[in-house]
């Protein structure tokens, strides 16, 4: 609550003052809003686009928590995800690994969870949000570099095909010990 009272305080501020109004970047960014404001499609589209993100990222943590044999997955998820989110407001490296995984054991810890399962837990979402950070960002620019027909039908083959596949491999990996 604190972080978000900071916020509305800096944006009420920069609403307020004529020279913060012009800055370059923060016009840019209430021109955002104001073409949100002008096309609540688009604004719909945002939001869904959003929700539907969050609750993908909360049902892979329920179900990393699940295979590794946690009692409530949905309450580990629950605990798990703020924790990686403010690991994230701490820029400590490539991908904060050390860091997230260190908050998401700690807030495990704080609900009974062992040191070891709870650090195994933290390293497994990493390597999960890690495969699919990469895999989204090379098609999309893949889909960026080309934008034709072919090329976005190919980019969607692709990863309807090698996202899933992926995912299995990371699971047999560090659920199966399939290695």
């Amino acid at each position: 609550f604190v972080l978000l009272g900071v916020v509305g305080l800096l944006g009420v501020v920069a609403l307020s003052s004529k020279r913060w109004r012009d800055h370059h970047r923060i016009a840019h960014l209430l021109e955002g809003f104001a073409a949100l404001e002008r096309s609540p499609g688009a604004a719909l589209a945002v939001l869904g686009w959003t929700l539907a993100a969050a609750l993908a990222r909360f049902g892979a943590t329920a179900a990393v928590a699940a295979a590794l044999g946690f009692p409530d997955a949905v309450l580990a998820a629950l605990v798990i995800l703020p924790a990686i989110d403010l690991a994230a407001m701490i820029p400590a490296g490539a991908g904060n690994v050390g860091v997230a995984s260190g908050a998401v054991a700690v807030a495990l810890r704080s609900r009974g969870i062992g040191v070891s399962d709870a650090i195994a837990c933290g390293v497994a979402i990493q390597a999960l949000e890690t495969m699919v950070s990469l895999s989204a960002g090379s098609l999309g620019g893949l889909y960026l570099v080309r934008p034709n027909p072919v090329v976005r039908r190919w980019a969607m083959r692709a990863s309807a095909i090698g996202v899933p596949v992926g995912l299995a491999a990371v699971v047999g990996v560090l659920v199966l010990d399939l290695v």
